[in-house]
C-alpha cells in the first residue's frame, strides 16, 4: 500500500514538473524567444529530464530556423526512443516542423508511420507539399482525405482551391466550389470566397470570378486584390485598373500587395503606361508607403519597363533606405535589360559593400549582362563569387554560366562547368548539348545526348532542338534523320524543329526530303521554313524553284525587308538585272531597307582601360549616285499594281483550266502548305530537267553561276 501510494506521489510530481516546464517553453516560443526555448530544453535533457508530451510540441515548433535543424533530427530520435510517437499532437508537430525545414521526404515518412492520424494530420502534410511547391500530391490527398469523412477547414479548402488554379483544373475547383456552398462555408469565410476568385481567374474563367466577387457579403484587401490579379490575368489591363479605382471608392486602402500587383500592369497599357505608373507612384508617396521594400521594388521593376522611365527607377532607388536584395536585384535586372554591363557591374559591387548580400536571382541578372560579351574578365570575378558563395550548387546559376562561357567562345570553360556541377536537369543538358553543336562538335553532342537518355532523363522540346541544331551545324544528316524521326516518336515536333530539319535537307541538297517533310506538316509552315527553302533552293542551283518561293514568302510576310532582299539576291543570280531592279524599286517605294549587322569590340586603350569600337558595314562614297542612276533609267512608269500582280504565284503543276492556282496565304484553307510544296516540287523537277548551261554544275560538281555583265 505504501509502494503503490509513492508510485501515486512520484507519479503525480513528475506530471507537475512536465507541467512547469511546458509553461515554460510554451511562454519562450509565443514571445518568439525560440533559441532561448532550445536551450533550455538542452539544460533539462543534460540534466536527465525525460521528454514529455506535455512540452515536445512547443520544443518541435521552436525548430523553425535552419541552425536548429540537428537539434530536430535529436528530437525525432528522442521521441521515438522514449514512445511519444504514438501521441498524435506530437507527430503533428514534428510533421510540421519537418515542412518548415522542407524536408518533404521526411514529413511524409512521419505521415506515413503514424498509427493514428486526424484532421489536422492531413491538414498539416497537405500544407507542406503545398508550401513546397508541389501540386498534384496534394490534391490527391484531399480527395483521400474526403474519402474517409474527415471535415475539412475553410482554410484547407481554399488552398486547394489555388492548387487547382495553378493546375488548371476547372472541374474540380467547381466540384469543391459546390461542395462549400452545400456545407455554407463560402459565405461564412471571406478566404475561401477570395480563393474561389484565384481559381476560377487562373482557369480564364473571369465571368465565373467576377460573379463570385460581386456576391461575396464582406471584401476585404486581399479579396481585391485576387479580382485585380484575375484581370490582369485574363488580359483586362484596363479594367483592373477600374477596379483598384472602385476598391480606394469603396473605402478600402491598397496594401502593398495590391500595389505589387498593379504595378507590373502598367507596361501594358502602350502609351499610358508612363502616366498610369506615376500615378500610383503619387498615391504611394501620399499615403507614406515608398519606404516599404516590396512597393519600391515594384516601382523600380515598373519604371524600368516603361520606355523613358530609367531615370524614374533610378530615383525610386536613391530614395529607397531600406533597400533588400530583391531591391538591388531588379536595379541589376534594369541596367542589363538596357544593355548597362558596367553600372550593373557597379551596382553588384556597391550591393555587397553595404552589406546586401547577393541570391541567386542577382548572379542570374549578372549573367544575363555578360551575354554576348567580348570581354569576359567580370564574368570569371562573378564565377569566383559564384564559388565563393555556394551559389554553385543552384542548378539555375550553374546553366546560366554554361550559357555564357559557350556565348564568349570558352567551350572548355562551359564543359568544365557542366561536367562539376552537382545536380543536373534537363535545362543543364540541353545547354551542354547546345554548346557542342554550336562549336561543330556535332559528334560529341550525338554521344551526350545519348548518354542524357541512357539516365533516364527524357529530353524535352529545348534538348531535341539542341541536339537537331547541332546536327544541322556539323551536317550529320542521317543522325538528324533518325533523331527526327525518334522524336515524331515520342512527341509531336513544333515548328522550330521543323524549321531545324527543313534546313539540315535543305543544306545538305535534299530538296526533295525536305519538300516532302513541309508537305506532311501537321500545321503551316512558317516563314523561317520557306526561308530556308529558298536558300537552298538557291545554294543548290534551283533558282525557278528559289524565285517562286521567295515571292510566296514575300506574300506571307510583305512587311519583312529580308524577304525582299532574298528575291533580289536570286534574280541576280540568274542574271535578272531588270527583275532585280524592280524588287529595289519596290523597297524604295515601301521605305523598306534591311537591318544592316554590326560588330563590336572592346580593346585597351593607352590607359589600360577597354573601349568600345563598333564595325559598320560601309558604302561607296559614290553609292548614292550611282543607285540613283540606276533607279531613274528603269522601269520609271512601273506602277506598284504591276509588282503586286506578279506575287499571284500559280501552280506549275495545276489543270490546264487554271483551278489549281496558289490559294491567298492569309486564308483560312488549311491546304495551302501542301498545295505549297507540291508546287515546290513540281518546279524542282522541271528545274531539273531543264537545267543546262551555266545554271548546271560543271564536271568537278561546283555549281556553275551566271557572272553579271561587265561594265565599260
Amino acid at each position: 500500500m505504501q509502494v503503490a501510494a509513492g508510485y501515486s506521489l512520484s507519479t503525480t510530481a513528475t506530471a507537475f514538473a512536465a507541467a512547469i516546464v511546458a509553461r515554460r517553453i510554451t511562454d519562450l516560443v509565443n514571445r518568439g524567444l525560440s533559441e532561448e526555448a532550445l536551450r533550455f530544453y538542452q539544460h533539462l535533457h543534460a540534466s536527465g529530464v525525460p521528454g514529455d508530451t506535455a512540452f515536445l510540441p512547443s520544443v518541435l515548433k521552436a525548430c523553425s530556423s535552419p541552425p536548429s535543424r540537428p537539434l530536430l533530427l535529436q528530437l525525432h530520435s528522442t521521441i521515438i526512443r522514449s514512445g511519444h510517437y504514438a501521441d498524435t499532437v506530437t507527430a503533428n508537430s514534428m510533421l510540421s516542423a519537418y515542412s518548415r525545414h522542407s524536408r518533404v521526404a521526411q514529413a511524409r515518412k512521419v505521415f506515413d508511420d503514424m498509427p493514428g492520424r486526424d484532421a489536422a494530420t492531413w491538414s498539416s502534410i497537405i500544407s507542406c507539399y503545398v508550401r513546397n511547391g508541389y501540386l498534384q500530391e496534394p490534391v490527391d490527398l484531399f480527395m483521400e482525405m474526403q474519402y474517409f469523412g474527415l471535415s475539412q477547414k475553410p482554410e484547407l479548402t481554399a488552398m486547394i482551391l489555388s492548387v487547382c488554379g495553378r493546375l488548371g483544373n476547372l472541374r474540380l475547383g467547381k466540384e469543391i466550389h459546390a461542395r462549400s456552398v452545400c456545407l455554407g462555408q463560402v459565405d461564412a469565410c471571406v478566404l475561401l470566397s477570395t480563393a474561389l476568385v484565384d481559381m476560377y481567374s487562373r482557369c480564364r474563367e473571369f465571368f465565373s470570378a467576377t460573379r463570385v466577387f460581386e456576391m461575396m457579403p464582406v471584401k476585404n484587401e486581399v479579396s481585391w486584390t485576387a479580382m485585380i490579379s484575375g484581370c490582369t490575368v485574363n488580359g483586362l489591363y484596363e479594367l483592373s485598373f477600374d477596379v483598384l479605382k472602385a476598391m480606394v471608392a469603396q473605402g478600402i486602402q491598397p496594401n502593398r500587395a495590391t500595389l505589387a500587383t498593379v504595378l507590373p500592369v502598367c507596361d501594358k497599357l502602350g502609351s499610358e503606361a508612363l502616366s498610369r505608373g506615376k500615378e500610383i507612384h503619387g498615391y504611394v508617396l501620399r499615403h507614406e508607403l515608398e519606404s516599404e521594400p516590396q512597393v519600391a521594388g515594384a516601382l523600380i521593376d515598373m519604371y524600368g519597363r516603361c520606355e523613358r522611365g530609367d531615370s524614374f527607377a533610378w530615383r525610386v532607388f536613391g530614395s529607397t533606405e531600406a533597400r533588400d536584395v530583391v531591391t538591388w536585384s531588379l536595379m541589376i535586372r534594369n541596367c542589363s535589360e538596357k544593355g548597362d554591363c558596367r553600372g550593373a557591374m557597379k551596382l553588384f559591387q556597391q550591393m555587397q559593400m553595404e552589406g546586401t548580400k547577393p541570391n541567386s536571382a542577382t548572379i542570374l541578372s549578372l549573367l544575363s549582362v555578360r551575354l554576348g560579351s567580348s570581354t569576359v574578365d567580370c564574368s570569371l570575378k562573378l564565377h569566383g563569387h559564384i564559388w565563393k558563395s555556394g551559389l554553385i550548387s543552384d542548378v539555375s546559376v550553374g546553366n546560366s554560366l554554361i550559357h555564357m562561357y559557350a556565348k564568349c567562345g570558352y567551350f572548355s570553360s562551359s564543359i568544365h562547368v557542366f561536367e562539376e556541377m552537382p545536380v543536373k536537369d534537363t535545362a543543364s543538358w540541353s545547354s551542354a548539348i547546345s554548346c557542342y553543336g554550336n562549336h561543330g562538335r556535332g559528334g560529341e553532342a550525338l554521344k551526350l545526348f545519348y548518354e542524357m537518355r541512357g539516365l533516364g532523363i527524357a529530353p524535352d522540346n529545348i534538348a531535341w532542338l539542341a541536339i537537331l541544331s547541332a546536327c544541322n551545324h556539323s551536317g550529320l544528316v542521317d543522325e538528324g534523320k533518325e533523331l527526327f524521326d525518334l522524336m515524331t516518336e515520342e512527341c509531336p515536333p513544333g515548328m522550330e524543329h521543323y524549321a531545324c530539319y527543313v534546313d539540315l535537307l535543305g543544306r545538305s541538297g535534299r530538296l526533295d526530303d525536305a519538300c516532302e517533310v513541309v508537305r506532311k506538316m501537321p500545321s503551316r509552315p512558317s516563314p523561317r521554313i520557306w526561308t530556308s527553302l529558298v536558300s537552298a533552293c538557291r545554294t543548290h542551283g534551283r533558282f525557278e524553284a528559289a524565285d517562286g518561293l521567295a515571292r510566296w514568302l514575300i506574300a506571307l510576310e510583305a512587311g519583312n525587308a529580308a524577304n525582299y532582299t532574298l528575291l533580289s539576291m536570286v534574280r541576280a543570280e540568274t542574271g535578272d538585272w531588270s527583275g532585280t531592279e524592280e524588287v529595289r524599286r519596290v523597297m524604295k517605294q515601301r521605305c523598306m531597307e534591311k537591318s544592316r549587322g554590326c560588330s563590336r569590340l572592346e580593346v585597351s586603350d593607352a590607359t589600360g582601360s577597354p573601349s568600345k569600337k563598333s564595325s559598320k558595314p560601309k558604302g561607296d562614297p559614290q553609292s548614292s549616285s550611282i543607285n540613283g542612276s540606276l533607279m531613274s533609267s528603269h522601269f520609271d512608269a512601273a506602277a506598284p499594281a504591276l509588282w503586286d500582280s506578279q506575287l499571284n504565284w500559280e501552280d506549275p503543276a495545276g489543270d490546264d483550266d487554271g483551278s489549281c492556282k496558289r490559294p491567298h496565304p492569309g486564308g483560312d484553307d488549311e491546304d495551302d502548305a501542301n498545295l505549297a510544296a507540291i508546287a515546290l516540287m513540281s518546279l524542282l523537277d522541271r528545274a531539273c530537267r531543264s537545267s543546262s548551261g551555266n545554271l548546271g554544275r560543271s564536271a568537278s560538281g561546283k555549281l556553275n553561276r551566271p557572272r553579271p555583265p561587265c561594265r565599260q
